[in-house]
């Protein structure tokens, strides 16, 4: 499991011009968290989370802060609500197998189910987001990257039956962003994508 603390938050915000966070499965609220208590310049802050009681415990955290809010939602619908008009914006995508182990809600989601779109969508965020923000101002952070690609992760390699990381792995994104972004993978914990703007 990774966290928005790996990253110099207060300097990405300052270099690409950041007046908004947005993160998908926010868990108990570490990330949202940080961001809030670092940022103070963060206008709106916004997460989903599809778990009930997760969502409940991480607006819990914040509910003093007025710029957060949190959703209960998918991490698709959620960002197709919530992209439109916003300001250039730092976004973390961690909202892959919901309420798993990490959390001890469900069991973790071995097998042919892993594929689908609630437990692993990445795909259908990044879609979502090309499709709302094509101005390329925002910083984009994707977690867990071992699970679309093999590499020399911190955490060692991707448990077996969890997940199938592809021949080309996270390719797919490097290419989906190229015009626009500049990518770099860090290695640490289960391993980072960032898409920084290229202006």
């Amino acid at each position: 499991m990774g966290a928005l603390r790996r990253f110099n938050v207060p300097d990405l915000v300052k270099q690409h011009r950041l007046r908004a966070y947005v993160e998908t499965g926010a868990g108990h609220g570490d990330s949202l968290f940080h961001a809030a208590a670092l940022v103070p310049e963060f206008e709106e802050l916004w997460a989903c989370e599809i778990e009930p009681i997760l969502a409940v415990t991480a607006l819990g955290r914040l509910a003093a802060d007025q710029r957060v809010r949190v959703l209960r939602s998918d991490s698709a619908r959620f960002l197709g609500a919530v992209m439109p008009g916003m300001p250039p914006a730092l976004i973390y995508l961690d909202a892959h197998f919901p309420g798993g182990a990490d959390y001890g809600l469900q069991e973790d989601y071995p097998g042919p189910q892993a594929r689908d779109h609630l437990r692993l969508p990445l795909a259908t965020e990044l879609e979502m987001i090309w499709a709302k923000r094509r101005a390329g101002k925002d910083v984009i952070i994707i977690d867990d990257l071992r699970l679309y690609e093999t590499g020399d992760w911190k955490s060692g390699p991707l448990p077996e039956g969890i997940a199938d990381p592809q021949p080309n792995g996270a390719d797919w994104i490097r290419r989906m962003f190229a015009d626009t972004h500049l990518s770099r993978t860090l290695t640490e914990d289960e391993g980072y994508l960032v898409l920084a703007p290229r202006g």
